[in-house]
C-alpha cells in the first residue's frame, strides 16, 4: 500500500506574502498542495501517475478544503484577531492571489475550482490568477459570469508545442493559451501573458520574443510580464531529482548559471537583454513588466527620480485595473526614501526604512501592527522558518530580513550595499544594524550577483564610496 498524499490543502489556505511584500498583493490562497501539470521546472509539480500511485482513497478531501476556506473568511468577518494581518486583509476584502505555488485551475479538479470561484464571488473578493489553461467550458463560464473584479495572467513559456509536451505536459498548447487570453479580455477580464520562467533554449532570443510580443498584441493582451528562474536552498530539496538541473542550452545558458546551491539568473546579462525587449515592445506598443527581482535589478542602469514606471512590479498593472488596495512594495519604499534624501545615492538605516514603510503603508490604509502572528513566507518550504516568523514582532521580522537571508533581504536582492571601514569592519548604527547604501550600478551588480567575480556579500568600502560623494565620520 502506497503512502497517502493529500492533494488538497485542508488548513492554512490563506497566507500573507511577508512583512513588506515584494508582490503588491496581500493575500495568497493555495487550494492545492501539488500540481498535476507536471512542469519540469516547478517545485509544485508532480505527475498524475506518481500522485495516484502515492494516494490511498482518493486525493484528500475537497469538502474540508471548502469548509476551511469559508470558515476562515467568516471568522475574520465576525471575530477577527486584532494582531492578525490575514484577518485584516480578509475583513477589508483585499485582493486574493490564487495561487502563488500551484495553479487554481489545475486539470482534473475543475469542480473544486468552480466552488472556490463561487466562494470568492459570494463574499466579494477581488482576485488575481495565473494559469496555464482553463480546461472545461463550465469552469470558463463560471469565471466570466462572476460579479467580483478579477484579472489574470496566462503563462506562456514557449511558442513551441514540442517544448510544451516535453516540459509542461498537462497544459494547453501555446496557441490555445493565446486564444484564452483573447477570450478573457473579450469577456471583460483584464488578462496578460506571463513569461515565467524565462529559461529555455527558445527564449531568450530576440527573434522569438518579437514573435511573442506580436502575437500578444494580436490577442489583446493587457501586458506581457517576464520573470527569471531561481532554484535556491529549500526549493531544491523538493524538486524531483531529474528536474533539478535542467539542460540550459544556448542561448539560455548565457543568462543563467548553475552551482551546487542552485540555478541563478545572471541579472547583468539579462538587464541588457531586457533593454532590447523594451525597445521592441515600444515599437509594437505592447506593455511589458518584470518580476520583482528582475525589475529591481534590471532598472539599476537608470533610476530617474521622477520615473514611477521604473517601480512597476509584476501583477501591479493588472491589479490596478480593479482594486485600489495595493500592498506597498520594497521598490515603493526605496523610492520614497530616495525622494526624501533628494539624491540618487544615499545612506539609510533600518529605523529609517521601517518608519518610511509605515508612512507609505498608512497612505494607502495598509495595516502594520507592532505584533502579528500570521506572517508566513511566500514559499512555505522551511517549516521552522515559518514557525519562527509567527513568533516575531514587526520590528524583529524586519531586522531578521535585514541581517540574514530571510524573506526579502535588501542586501541580497537589491541595489543596496553594506559598508566597511579601512580595517574591514562593518559600519553599524546605534542598534547594531549595518548601515545601508542605495547605489544603483550595473557593474557592481554584476560582481554582486555572479559568484565567479568573487564578490558575494555586497559590501563596499568607505574609500570606494568617496568617489560617489559619500563620506563617513
Amino acid at each position: 500500500m502506497g503512502k497517502k498524499v493529500n492533494f488538497f490543502k485542508e488548513a492554512n489556505n490563506f497566507t500573507v506574502f511577508g512583512s513588506i511584500p515584494a508582490f503588491p498583493i496581500g493575500v495568497n490562497y493555495e487550494a492545492f498542495r501539488w500540481c498535476f501539470r507536471g512542469c519540469a521546472y516547478c517545485f509544485a509539480c508532480i505527475n498524475k501517475k506518481k500522485i495516484f500511485d502515492l494516494s490511498v482513497g482518493g486525493l484528500g478531501s475537497p469538502s474540508k478544503l471548502i469548509h476551511s476556506t469559508v470558515s476562515t473568511v467568516e471568522k475574520a468577518d465576525k471575530n477577527p484577531n486584532p494582531n492578525s494581518f490575514l484577518d485584516w486583509y480578509l475583513k477589508n476584502r483585499y485582493p486574493i492571489y490564487a495561487s502563488n505555488n500551484s495553479d487554481i485551475f489545475v486539470p482534473g479538479c475543475e469542480g473544486v475550482s468552480r466552488q472556490l470561484l463561487e466562494i470568492f464571488d459570494e463574499y466579494g473578493f477581488p482576485f488575481f490568477f495565473t494559469t496555464k489553461g482553463i480546461h472545461t467550458k463550465e469552469l470558463f463560464k463560471t469565471l466570466i459570469q462572476m460579479s467580483t473584479p478579477r484579472a489574470g495572467l496566462i503563462t506562456i513559456t514557449s511558442l513551441s508545442d514540442k517544448y510544451r509536451k516535453k516540459y509542461e505536459p498537462e497544459s494547453l498548447s501555446p496557441e490555445e493559451r493565446f486564444e484564452l487570453v483573447a477570450k478573457l479580455n473579450e469577456a471583460g477580464i483584464p488578462t496578460g501573458i506571463n513569461v515565467v520562467p524565462f529559461l529555455h533554449s527558445q527564449f531568450p532570443t530576440l527573434k522569438e520574443i518579437e514573435k511573442l510580443l506580436t502575437k500578444a498584441k494580436e490577442v489583446g493582451a493587457r501586458e506581457v510580464t517576464f520573470g527569471a528562474l531561481n532554484f535556491r536552498g529549500g526549493t531544491l530539496k523538493i524538486i524531483p531529482e531529474n528536474f533539478k538541473f535542467l539542460e540550459l542550452s544556448p542561448p539560455a545558458s548565457k543568462y543563467y548559471y548553475i552551482n551546487r546551491k542552485g540555478v541563478y539568473a545572471n541579472f547583468p546579462k539579462l538587464s541588457k537583454l531586457f533593454q532590447e525587449i523594451e525597445n521592441i515592445s515600444k515599437d509594437l506598443e505592447v506593455r511589458t513588466s518584470y518580476q520583482w527581482e528582475l525589475n529591481t535589478l534590471i532598472k539599476s542602469i537608470n533610476y530617474p527620480l521622477d520615473d514611477e514606471g521604473s517601480y512597476t512590479v509584476t501583477y501591479q498593472n493588472l491589479v490596478d485595473t480593479f482594486s485600489p488596495k495595493i500592498v506597498p512594495t520594497i521598490q515603493m519604499i526605496l523610492n520614497e526614501l530616495r525622494k526624501r534624501k533628494d539624491s540618487e545615492i544615499f545612506v539609510f538605516t533600518l529605523s529609517e526604512f521601517i518608519e518610511t514603510a509605515k508612512e507609505v503603508c498608512n497612505l494607502i490604509a495598509f495595516p502594520y501592527s507592532q505584533r502579528f502572528r500570521d506572517i508566513h513566507s511566500s514559499f512555505q518550504i522551511d517549516r521552522a522558518f515559518s514557525k519562527a516568523l509567527k513568533q516575531m514582532s514587526f520590528l524583529e521580522m524586519l531586522r531578521y530580513g535585514w541581517l540574514k537571508e530571510a524573506g526579502h533581504n535588501l542586501f541580497e536582492d537589491y541595489t543596496v550595499w553594506k559598508v566597511k571601514d579601512s580595517e574591514g569592519n562593518l559600519l553599524v548604527d546605534e542598534n547594531g544594524d549595518p548601515l545601508a547604501v542605495f547605489l544603483p550600478s550595473i557593474e557592481l551588480l554584476q560582481a554582486k550577483t555572479n559568484p565567479k567575480d568573487g564578490v558575494t556579500d555586497g559590501v563596499l568600502s568607505t574609500e570606494f564610496l568617496k568617489e560617489f560623494g559619500i563620506e563617513f565620520e
